[in-house]
């Protein structure tokens, strides 16, 4: 089974993945390293050397490359707000959990990090705006949505796995319907 995370920075995707593939006996693809591993640059390298507009397209080459394989794919914070993108997401087939956060969790979670082009150039309120004018889009992709704030990573993973075996049952239904 395929299962795509989405979601603001900092919310849980990459950590929740992680956990998610192992018990699932899955491969984690993060969408974020596959570009790393591509680019041979970090994000901040990227952004710095080519700019948004070059890593976005790098983004939606990777969603492409990867939104097919039998795993658990960990998208990027942006990666949604490309209609091609929102699109091949919203179409793969795959269950979309949108994993969300308060503000303020987002920043105590980013902290000092320096591998966040876009949460470095901004303050809380800024992170706000960007977080607010992307949660429409987060929403429209997702099939579920996790408030991430107070659960461990376990508790989130528990509630994907039970959530994506109606999903199976639901399709198994449909398949013996048709």
């Amino acid at each position: 089974m395929r299962i795509v995370l989405v979601g603001f920075m900092a919310c849980g995707k990459t950590t929740v993945g992680d956990l998610l593939a192992k018990k699932l006996n899955k491969l984690q693809i993060d969408l974020d390293q596959a570009i790393v591993e591509r680019e041979k640059l970090t994000i901040p390298e990227i952004f710095a050397k080519f700019g948004e507009d070059h890593f976005r397209l790098c983004e939606h080459r990777a969603l492409l490359a990867n939104i097919g394989k039998d795993a658990v794919i960990t998208t990027g914070g942006g990666t949604p707000m490309r209609d091609d993108n929102a699109a091949c997401l919203i179409n793969s087939g795959a269950p979309v959990i949108l994993l969300d956060a308060e503000i303020q969790t987002i920043v105590d979670r980013i902290g000092n990090d320096k591998n966040r082009p876009l949460a470095n150039s901004l303050d809380v309120e800024g992170m706000a705006k960007l977080k607010a004018s992307r949660q429409e889009r987060y929403e429209q992709v997702a099939n579920l949505k996790i408030q991430t704030d107070h659960l461990t990573p376990e508790e989130i993973c528990q509630q994907i796995l039970d959530f994506c075996q109606a999903w199976n049952e639901e399709d198994d239904l449909m398949t013996a319907v048709r």
